[in-house]
């Protein structure tokens, strides 16, 4: 055991495959070296492309974990933890020489990017959320008091351009409102602008944007002219929700399985949707697609990094709503990622 701590050195394992009950298949990030470490509780936790900071221990050709922090890391910050520790050692692209690594100052220099990277996590501000028309995400509820009889309105609504056919939610009648096209998505053939839900008294339009709330409140107000009367306007800013939910270090909690036909049409949309995506700009590519990213030596990790994040992703969907991401790992040249 002293032997193998003393060949043993401090380095970021990222995980290739997980067998659960058993253990993981870990390679060094910095070495290129393999390992299999046995270990049941890691396989239950463990997920593809989670990085660990570790020392890994080898005994009569049986590898275990002889330390590892408490934090693992996903794609994007292990990527750039990972960048930083190259730096440290000097070494660009090829493998870092194991006896470098063994060095007591790497080592703790080691230590310290990675309780960097972890706060960097940790601290990262909420994502700035747009919809298709890039408006800043803002779930926005204008409620209005019906002043004619509920049939009246409903009867109204259904000859509303862009409105589809009426649904009913419980007591509720709910209306989508679309309009053509979609300025994000080329291959979409519409845009849902919003819901009108009608009550026993009241009309609710519930969009995610200032701008959509505008344009449907007007529209509806010159629709529905003498039927409707607007009250008030709720807003609610998804950053707000995505800070209190971190503050609260709830654990997530596992939403029950889509019906069988729901999630059919969620995959069926969710492909067609990864399909258009290889040729859209994308800003964590510097503006590439990822076609052209694929293409470019100095852009292609970063695309890497952004496939494996799509596949840990896809692991945390129940089965029956992932996507199969064969195909564009495939027309990308990520075939053996």
């Amino acid at each position: 055991m002293l032997d193998a701590y003393e060949a043993a050195w401090i380095s970021p394992w990222e995980v290739a495959e997980v067998e659960h009950g058993v253990g993981a298949t870990l390679t060094d990030q910095l070495t290129g070296e393999e390992r299999f470490a046995h270990d049941v509780r890691a396989s239950s936790t463990l997920g593809q492309y989670d990085t660990l900071l570790a020392l890994i221990l080898t005994c009569d050709d049986v590898s275990f974990f002889g330390g590892a922090h408490a934090q693992p890391l996903p794609p994007m910050f292990a990527e750039r933890m990972v960048r930083a520790a190259r730096r440290l050692c000097r070494v660009r692209t090829r493998a870092v020489p194991v006896d470098r690594l063994r060095h007591p100052e790497i080592q703790l220099g080691l230590l310290a990017l990675w309780s960097r990277a972890v706060d960097d996590m940790n601290q990262q501000p909420p994502p700035i959320m747009q919809n298709t028309d890039g408006d800043p995400l803002v779930l926005t509820t204008e409620d209005f008091a019906l002043l004619a009889p509920r049939h009246d309105v409903e009867k109204r609504l259904a000859v509303l351009p862009g409105a589809g056919e009426a649904e009913a939610d419980g007591e509720n009648t709910v209306f989508v409102v679309t309009k053509p096209g979609n300025t994000m998505r080329a291959s979409w053939d519409n845009t849902i602008v919003g819901r009108v839900v009608v009550s026993a008294t009241r009309l609710r339009a519930e969009t995610n944007s200032a701008r959509r709330a505008d344009a449907l409140r007007a529209t509806l107000e010159s629709h529905l002219q003498g039927l409707v009367l607007f009250r008030l306007r709720k807003e609610e800013n998804t950053a707000h929700l995505i800070a209190e939910a971190r503050e609260s270090h709830a654990p997530p909690t596992e939403r029950e399985p889509l019906p069988p036909e729901m999630s059919a049409t969620v995959r069926e949309f969710r492909e067609r949707q990864m399909a258009g995506w290889i040729d859209e700009s994308i800003p964590a590519l510097g503006g590439l697609t990822p076609r052209q990213a694929a293409a470019s030596p100095k852009a292609r990790p970063k695309l890497a990094t952004l496939l494996k994040q799509f596949v840990q992703h896809e692991a945390r969907l129940p089965e029956e709503e992932r996507i199969d991401l064969g195909g564009l790992r495939s027309a990308l040249g990520f075939s053996d990622l």
